[in-house]
């Protein structure tokens, strides 16, 4: 991956910077926003080769992308969260496309919060900070299918394979429950953004899990799932606010940390 990523620079950036920046690379392993900051350098190694890259792109500090993390965390802990409970508690009385739209966006913004903020968590455990970017990545796109689906002409036909729109988004939703808690997980571990946020975020997507399994015919510990489900996406979409806002307090953070 090393040799790609170096290979996106210009040739005449290479030959002056390439082998000192291998040496850089190589130093510890890479995280999902080592690799994104890698390829906003290069990209800007390109469009204004005079302002020599080389110094972003090997210390990080893209203080764009960890704005927009955090604004997207913001975004879409609010219209997620809004979105579901708009839909659930109040399905009669709000336009059901309203509220696809409002978790649609929201579902983008996280999307957007995971690319951003993941610069935290490789610095302390890259590996981890893979599956826990990863992850809940892929939920929200399959999400985003899903709710593309339920808003298409198929409505609750088959939609890939034998899962409807609806299997595809709850499917995405589980998937991103899950990829939450790695992520908060690794947010804990990093020590950087609010840590009564990734633990708030982690808490209610296990509960999200526990109790949505209600939809199984499973009613956990005698408790109705579909009374406590709004308190904890608004308990999840909190934690994801808390983490948004913890970002934008912060200062950009060199991406190539010491080992």
């Amino acid at each position: 991956m090393i040799g790609l990523l170096i290979a996106l620079y210009p040739a005449h950036w290479r030959r002056r910077y390439g082998e000192e920046f291998r040496v850089v690379l190589e130093m510890r392993p890479l995280g999902p926003f080592d690799v994104a900051d890698i390829v906003l350098g290069a990209l800007d190694a390109r469009v204004a080769p005079r302002r020599l890259a080389n110094g972003r792109a090997s210390t990080g500090g893209h203080r764009m992308l960890l704005r927009v993390g955090g604004v997207g965390a913001i975004a879409g802990g609010i219209l997620w969260v809004l979105g579901l409970v708009l839909a659930s508690s109040f399905g009669d009385q709000v336009d059901v496309t309203f509220s696809a739209l409002l978790i649609l966006l929201g579902t983008l913004s996280l999307l957007l919060a995971l690319i951003g903020l993941s610069a935290f968590q490789g610095h302390r455990d890259p590996r981890l900070a893979w599956p826990a970017f990863g992850v809940p990545a892929l939920g929200t796109v399959v999400s985003v299918v899903g709710i593309v689906g339920l808003a298409g002409p198929e409505g609750e036909a088959s939609f890939i394979g034998d899962l409807t729109p609806w299997g595809v988004w709850m499917l995405g939703i589980i998937t991103m429950l899950i990829g939450s808690i790695l992520f908060a997980v690794a947010t804990i571990r990093a020590a950087v953004l609010s840590r009564a946020g990734a633990i708030v975020l982690g808490l209610s997507s296990a509960a999200a899990l526990v109790l949505g399994s209600g939809l199984l015919g499973i009613n956990a510990a005698g408790v109705e799932a579909s009374a406590l489900m709004p308190a904890i996406f608004i308990a999840f979409g909190a934690g994801w606010v808390a983490l948004g806002v913890s970002a934008l307090r912060r200062g950009p953070i060199r991406s190539f940390a010491s080992a």
